[in-house]
């Protein structure tokens, strides 16, 4: 890199930093940015606890490939990911993401611009496609955590199982999360002590249930990050609940459309 190409790069790391750091819902926090020997290192620090360790190490070379989707979805916006690929290559970067865990543990991913070329080329999907295979593996780290009552919370460590948290009464369990199709569903099971499923059935007659309800999920931070997701993959949210001892069972859908319309102000204008 020239010297004015260095100068430049300072004034753009610095400006970002001023945004920083930005919290990702209650689970982790993008601290800051760094530029050192060619290197642009992406600071992360991870909250929760040893499952993300676990998480991490079992799973390192699929959260590697995980990051390259994360430069497809930018794709979504005036093909940014695939100029920031261009970028990186054309001025001979190393793109860094760091995961700080709550054990101190470092987990690093290295890309060059060439690495992100080939990759986007080589898989050949839209930003839409990518962001669902992220969404995957978002769940595939919360239902490590699964099933879980209402009187375990504490072990709660992904922006998935925390985006639940304010729903789950106290006779709820959550079994599991799916991922099928254009829907992301969440699995209860209850007792019907607190909430019965024929009581459910009838919020769900009332147009303005689904309305009221997705306006509560959106002021959990949590549960924001994750709306944002499942809104920029066009992608439904359903809690079906199911008795205990029977297969009775009930939907409630939150259209992406509704979903649309609570997702924060900033993301709603790039759609």
């Amino acid at each position: 890199m020239s010297f004015s190409d260095k100068q430049e790069l300072f004034r753009t790391i610095k400006t970002l930093n001023t945004e920083l750091p930005r919290k990702i819902g209650k689970i982790g926090q993008l601290d800051c940015v760094t530029y050192d020997s060619d290197v642009i290192t992406y600071h992360f620090t991870n909250f929760g606890d040893s499952l993300i360790d676990t998480f991490y190490e079992d799973n390192y070379n699929e959260v590697g490939e995980i990051m390259k989707y994360g430069v497809i979805t930018l794709n979504g916006q005036h093909n940014s990911g695939d100029n920031l690929a261009k970028l990186l290559d054309s001025k001979g970067l190393i793109m860094r993401i760091e995961f700080k865990t709550p054990s101190n543990k470092i987990f690093q991913w290295n890309y060059t611009g060439k690495d992100i070329m080939d990759f986007i080329k080589s898989i050949s999907v839209t930003p839409t496609e990518a962001l669902c295979t992220i969404i995957d593996t978002h769940i595939k780290l919360a239902n490590l955590s699964l099933p879980m009552e209402s009187n375990n919370l504490g072990c709660v460590n992904t922006i998935v199982t925390n985006s639940i948290v304010s729903t789950m009464g106290q006779d709820e369990k959550l079994l599991k999360i799916l991922h099928d199709g254009n829907n992301v569903v969440f699995v209860y099971e209850t007792n019907g002590q607190e909430t019965s499923i024929p009581e459910i059935r009838e919020y769900l007659s009332n147009p303005s249930f689904v309305l009221h309800y997705a306006t509560l999920l959106s002021e959990d931070a949590d549960m924001m990050e994750f709306m944002n997701m499942l809104v920029l993959s066009h992608s439904n949210l359903i809690y079906r609940m199911k008795n205990i001892g029977s297969t009775d069972s009930v939907d409630v859908t939150i259209p992406y459309v509704i979903l649309k319309n609570n997702c924060n102000h900033q993301l709603r204008n790039q759609l």
